[in-house]
C-alpha cells in the first residue's frame, strides 16, 4: 500500500543516514535529500481545504477530465462513484487525458482512486495519453514511484504545468 508517511519517513531516513556518512552538510547528495523532504513538509503545510470537483468532456473519441479541489480519504469514493456512473459511456473512446493540475490536496486514498480511474479506462482498451499535474505534485509522485509506475503502465506522458 502507498503511504505519503511511509514515503516521508524513509526519505527521511535516507537523509538521515546519508548525512551521517558524508563529511560535508552541503553535498548535493544531502542537498537533494532535503530538498524532497521540502516538498512533503510543503504538501502538507499548504494543505487547503475545498471541494472536490470532477468535470470532463468528450471530444470525438477523447475524453478528458480534469479533478480538482482535495482528493483524499473522505472524497475519493466521489471519484470512484463518477468512474461506476460514467464507464458504460466510455464505449467509443480511444484515448483519455487527465487533469489533476488543481488539486490542492491529495492523500494516498487519493492516489488509489486516481490509478483506479486509469486501471479503468485502460480495461476499457482506452488509451491514457497524458496526466497534467502541478509541480509539487509531480514530485511528489516521482519521490513516491507514482510517475514510474505509471510509465510502466504505458500511460503516456506525465507533466507538470
Amino acid at each position: 500500500m502507498l503511504s505519503l508517511t511511509n514515503a516521508f519517513e524513509k526519505t527521511k531516513e535516507e537523509l538521515f543516514n546519508k548525512a551521517k556518512s558524508s563529511t560535508s552538510l552541503t553535498s548535493s547528495e544531502i542537498l537533494h535529500q532535503s530538498q524532497q523532504l521540502d516538498y512533503f513538509i510543503t504538501l502538507f503545510q499548504n494543505k487547503n481545504f475545498s471541494d472536490f470537483v470532477v468535470t470532463y468532456r468528450v471530444e470525438e473519441s477523447k475524453l478528458f477530465i480534469e479533478i480538482k479541489g482535495q482528493l483524499d480519504i473522505i472524497t475519493s469514493d466521489e471519484l470512484k462513484s463518477f468512474v461506476t456512473v460514467n464507464k458504460e459511456k466510455w464505449g467509443d473512446i480511444k484515448e483519455f487525458y487527465i487533469d489533476i493540475s488543481h488539486l490542492n490536496f491529495f492523500d494516498t486514498t487519493g492516489v488509489e482512486s486516481i490509478f483506479s480511474l486509469i486501471t479503468e479506462a485502460k480495461s476499457h482498451g482506452i488509451l491514457v495519453k497524458s496526466i497534467i499535474t502541478n509541480q509539487t505534485a509531480y514530485e511528489i509522485f516521482n519521490i513516491i514511484g507514482i510517475s514510474s509506475a505509471l510509465k510502466k503502465m504505458n500511460c503516456g506522458t506525465f507533466v507538470a504545468v
